[in-house]
């Protein structure tokens, strides 16, 4: 029997995960490689859902290590000494709660308000569904699933610990919830499962070694019927932000073309983002050209601090149709 030479295929997948970098991100394949090499700095932010007093003397003592984020009030980069923040009372007591920025995004594009009931669709670990009620006074009404039923009870645990108010948990798949509720939602999150290559290290062989464009089309499969499902749900007028955190077309832009496609009255609504430079999505992978409205949606390009992320933010016509 031939012997499997997993060197030779761990080097033939870190190319074509290189080429296609390099095809996503017009860019030359050096560059490229850079990218995928890019390490991600930790951060946190100060959580607004509980009293954070002494947060003020924890960054004075720590502010050597520390880098302010331009683009979001009241969070830090972490240059070092990481275990000084992670090991503070502050965390244990919930004040601060460790992120990547990217992750900040999806919420400031959700942008909740008191009052509105919201559904976040896969919500583990938890942290965006405690942006979500920070950034809504922990007034508004929240809907928190997760189908991983283990995810689910951790993530219910840290909520408590950072005193998110949530109206329910629930522990179902995604693209069944529309079975589940008959109501509907103002606002919705779906930060679907991912193959993660935003924050993969290809030089790492556990990271290489998951990594299978099968795999990327077998999730693109399983996003398509969580966007459906997500759409339904929403009211007319309400907003639904779609993001993950990978890079690959067939599970970002190729998603909500699906989306658009089979639902007429979903609307893409341009995201921007006050201080930090993001890339359009893409009209066109592979020579296949997709709908042009695409480009209001967004990509995040790792750059050393940040970890690689793709949003868009859709809405649900009033009128049954979209206008564009």
């Amino acid at each position: 029997m031939a012997r499997v030479d997993f060197v030779k295929i761990e080097a033939e997948k870190r190319l074509l995960y290189e080429q296609r970098l390099a095809a996503i991100f017009n860019i030359p394949i050096d560059e490229a490689v850079a990218v995928a090499k890019r390490q991600r700095l930790p951060a946190f932010r100060i959580n607004d859902c509980i009293e954070h007093n002494s947060v003020t003397s924890l960054i004075e003592k720590g502010k050597q290590f520390l880098t302010a984020v331009s683009w979001y009030k009241n969070a830090y980069w972490i240059r070092e000494n990481k275990d000084f923040f992670t090991h503070s009372k502050e965390a244990e007591q919930g004040q601060i709660v460790f992120q990547n920025p990217s992750s900040f995004l999806p919420v400031l594009a959700l942008d909740p308000q008191e009052k509105e009931i919201i559904l976040d669709m896969c919500a583990a670990p938890g942290a965006k569904t405690s942006h979500i009620a920070a950034l809504s006074k922990n007034k508004a009404i929240i809907y928190a699933n997760d189908a991983h039923r283990g995810r689910a009870f951790q993530m219910k645990k840290f909520l408590a610990s950072v005193a998110a108010s949530i109206e329910e948990i629930t522990t179902l798949p995604a693209q069944s919830l529309v079975k589940l509720y008959t109501q509907k939602f103002d606002k919705i999150l779906l930060d679907a499962p991912c193959s993660g290559e935003g924050m993969m290290d290809i030089y790492s062989q556990e990271d290489i070694k998951n990594w299978s464009l099968k795999r990327i089309n077998r999730l693109s499969k399983l996003q398509k019927k969580m966007i459906l499902s997500a759409f339904d749900l929403l009211k007319k007028g309400g907003t639904l932000v779609y993001s993950t955190c990978t890079f690959a077309p067939e599970e970002n832009e190729e998603v909500i073309s699906y989306l658009l496609k089979k639902r007429p009255d979903a609307g893409i609504i341009t995201l921007s983002f006050d201080d930090l430079v993001v890339a359009d999505g893409l009209t066109e992978w592979q020579g296949n050209a997709l709908d042009p409205r695409l480009s209001g949606t967004k990509r995040v390009i790792p750059d050393g601090m940040l970890e690689g992320f793709y949003l868009a933010k859709i809405t649900k016509y009033e009128n049954g149709h979209s206008s564009d």
